[in-house]
């Protein structure tokens, strides 16, 4: 015999259990199998050691608008989706708060930008400051200026070369402002040429 009825329908159901059961009471007896819901996992409560806050499986921060208060997880390791938020809305809360993760900044500490020093521009030593040396130190009376060929000898500088060589205009200018008790010229381009003390043996 062929019975026919909707299972969905609840007194169709149970006119088809009533006929069974006139024929096999031990069939029509047995307890209808319970779909059981999926078994919820308790989530890992270490928080992520880069976000600092628990995530599910996909990386997701546990949302209170749209994941359950509970805290429960699927067996897909996800957090279990709060009743009554429709899925777009969780799926679209869960994609921001995944990328607000990944952007998270990490503290750096700012590197101190080397700023090279400007180079200081090189005093330039003239003809006309050569001159006025000799000037100055004949009006103090340190050094006769009928003497500059012998102070050019002890200084080794070449009279015909003092017009391209500011090494060399450099160190009778020193010389003489040694003589006057002035201070040497700041030339630190120029190797040898700061602090030049007086030639020996030149007559004033």
């Amino acid at each position: 015999m062929k019975i026919i009825f909707d299972p969905a329908n609840a007194d169709e159901r149970q006119d088809a259990l009533d006929i069974i059961a006139l024929f096999d009471p031990d069939t029509a007896a047995a307890p209808a199998p319970v779909a059981t819901a999926p078994a919820l996992v308790v989530p890992d409560p270490t928080p992520d050691p880069i976000a600092g806050v628990a995530l599910d499986a996909n990386g997701t921060p546990h949302l209170p608008d749209v994941h359950a208060g509970t805290k429960s997880q699927t067996k897909a390791g996800v957090w279990t989706g709060k009743r009554g938020v429709a899925k777009e809305v969780v799926a679209a809360a869960e994609l921001a708060a995944r990328a607000k993760v990944a952007g998270t900044p990490v503290a750096v500490v700012p590197s101190v930008p080397v700023v090279p020093q400007e180079a200081q521009p090189q005093p330039v030593v003239s003809m006309d400051d050569v001159g006025q040396a000799f000037q100055d130190a004949a009006a103090q009376g340190v050094f006769d200026i009928a003497n500059a060929m012998v102070l050019y000898g002890q200084l080794g500088v070449d009279p015909t070369q003092l017009t391209v060589n500011e090494t060399m205009r450099a160190s009778v200018v020193n010389h003489l402002n040694g003589l006057m008790g002035n201070p040497p010229i700041p030339a630190p381009a120029i190797p040898g040429i700061p602090g030049v003390p007086p030639a020996q043996g030149v007559p004033a």
